[in-house]
């Protein structure tokens, strides 16, 4: 049966956010698993991850996986239950009666008709679909298996009987696409449009770059290639997808990291900066240091 795109659609905004992040510290935050320690508790773990399910990105290190097994809690993005499916599903549909077909316009409707089925979208469905969520879809490869790193962590968690946890909601998180007018959403299927045929090439380099735990390497990257032509949509997204995210995970991951023997995977650009995770994480007082 093929994949649904909906299935994993909650976790686009991982692999995508590797081409729109920043990173101010160059080679002193190489890794991809970095030790969480603070006096007076059990140390825990935070990944970065790739939402992909290329083999390469699935195959978990040694060191990643006893970190995992040690570990008491697990604390994803968003926790991929059957709710959270649905809740993702219903968000990605007009239910207001407008049509895709009128919002796009004839010419860019129908540039998008065969991109979208290759992800298995049939244009019968297509006219229901909101204009965000065209965006996102174009903006990976088209889904083979559904299995991606968050989601075989998070089943591994759920075979271990760990207690699970979500940082954020589906509709916080797709509330940020909900937020934009019409024409910026419209500017960046015109976008992702125009580059589709530089997708395959951009996620190869990116999971090299990722393989290698190379965040200066994927910040280099991102200087190569952004979500839209526009510099101030690009602006504005990156604004809310980035630093006031990292704000939210953090305030959240806090209460883990209090029980101690917390294992945390988020998208990996969500670490590196002045603004990510591991210098917030320092101001609070935790020492943080690379493990893989």
């Amino acid at each position: 049966m093929r994949h649904h795109p909906w299935r994993s659609f909650a976790f686009v905004l991982g692999a995508w956010l590797v081409l729109s992040a920043s990173v101010a510290h160059g080679a002193e935050q190489k890794g991809l698993l970095w030790k969480i320690e603070r006096d007076g508790v059990q140390p825990s773990f935070l990944l970065g991850t790739m939402h992909s399910e290329d083999p390469r990105v699935l195959k978990v290190a040694p060191e990643v996986q006893r970190a995992f097994d040690s570990s008491a809690s697990f604390t994803m993005e968003v926790v991929l239950n059957a709710q959270a499916i649905l809740e993702t599903s219903q968000a990605m549909t007009f239910s207001d009666g407008r049509n895709l077909k009128t919002v796009l316009g004839a010419e860019l409707y129908t540039k998008i008709v065969p991109l979208m089925a290759q992800h298995g979208v049939p244009e019968m469905v297509l006219p229901t679909f909101k204009p965000w969520a065209i965006f996102l879809t174009l903006s990976m490869p088209p889904a083979k298996t559904g299995i991606f790193l968050d989601a075989a962590l998070y089943d591994a968690a759920l075979a271990q009987k760990k207690t699970v946890h979500g940082l954020e909601t589906v509709q916080e998180q797709l509330g940020i696409f909900e937020r934009l007018t019409l024409a910026e959403q419209v500017q960046l299927i015109a976008d992702a449009v125009k580059h589709a045929g530089e997708l395959n090439a951009v996620f190869e380099e990116m999971i090299n770059i990722y393989l290698k735990r190379d965040l200066p390497g994927l910040q280099a990257l991102n200087e190569k290639y952004t979500a839209s032509d526009n510099p101030k949509l690009e602006q504005k997204l990156m604004a809310e997808l980035i630093d006031a995210r990292n704000l939210r995970m953090f305030e959240r991951m806090a209460p883990r990291l209090k029980e101690g023997k917390a294992f945390v995977a988020v998208g990996a650009l969500h670490l590196p900066g002045d603004h990510g995770l591991l210098r917030l994480l320092e101001r609070q007082g935790y020492r943080v240091s690379a493990v893989y």
